[in-house]
């Protein structure tokens, strides 16, 4: 692999265009529509891409790792965008060493919920719990004029939260974002919303159910159903 940045975008858009698959593109119009171009790959095939990229540059400083993958995500291409999303949360040091400046960078094209959801749980829910944003950075980002950009705020708490990633349940945290969206009719941001509730559901199912007492004149009927229904079942690991 060429050692020059400009080069590795080449090479690593190369590798994408590769496997590109035209018979997916109907699929990924109609599941996840973007205004990106769609090359028409799986995710175990953009995976494959990040893992021999990020072989490739495991002894690259940390600062060009973050250049490199905000220059991938600029390309335009939906799988790049996915990619550099992808070997950002792969290593932890680069998630300890990421700025709201970064952020900005990559959420720039951001149109589509498969890209808001994998920043959100693998890079920003992240480096939220690296404590490199603070609360007040997520909640910034509820008052966005972008639909994506107020969903990534709910996607971001399920990062924060998620067992598998480390996850304890942050009651006060995740509970104060979602009373800032708890009025937003948007679809995309609703099913966040009641994405984000049923995650922290796993820690603290208590602090949900008030929650949803609290605020069931104003929040969407999907949520109030979705959410008591993962209250009415037995969780696993389910605290108080």
């Amino acid at each position: 692999m060429s050692t020059t940045l400009p080069s590795i975008v080449t090479e690593v858009k190369t590798a994408l265009e590769t496997l590109a698959n035209p018979e997916r593109l109907p699929f990924a119009a109609k599941v996840y529509p973007t205004n990106l171009k769609v090359l028409g790959l799986t995710v175990p095939d953009i995976q494959s891409v990040m893992k021999e990229l990020k072989k490739e540059t495991t002894h690259w400083p940390i600062e060009e790792k973050i250049d490199l993958a905000i220059a991938i995500n600029e390309q335009g291409i939906f799988e790049m965008q996915h990619l550099a999303l992808e070997y950002l949360g792969a290593d932890k040091k680069v998630l300890r060493a990421l700025r709201p400046a970064h952020f900005t960078h990559l959420m720039q094209d951001f149109d589509n919920w498969v890209s808001v959801d994998v920043m959100g749980m693998k890079v920003l829910g992240m480096s939220w719990s690296y404590e490199q944003v603070d609360l007040d950075y997520i909640l910034s980002l509820t008052k966005s004029k972008s639909l994506w950009i107020r969903r990534l705020a709910l996607s971001a708490t399920v990062g924060l939260n998620l067992p598998a990633r480390g996850g304890k349940g942050d009651e006060k945290q995740t509970l104060a974002v979602c009373e800032r969206l708890v009025h937003d009719t948007e679809e995309m941001v609703v099913k966040a919303l009641s994405w984000a509730l049923r995650e922290l559901v796993k820690h603290k199912p208590d602090a949900v159910a008030e929650f949803i007492a609290k605020h069931e004149d104003h929040l969407a009927k999907r949520v109030l159903r979705e959410v008591r229904q993962t209250l009415a079942r037995p969780v696993k690991n389910k605290k108080a």
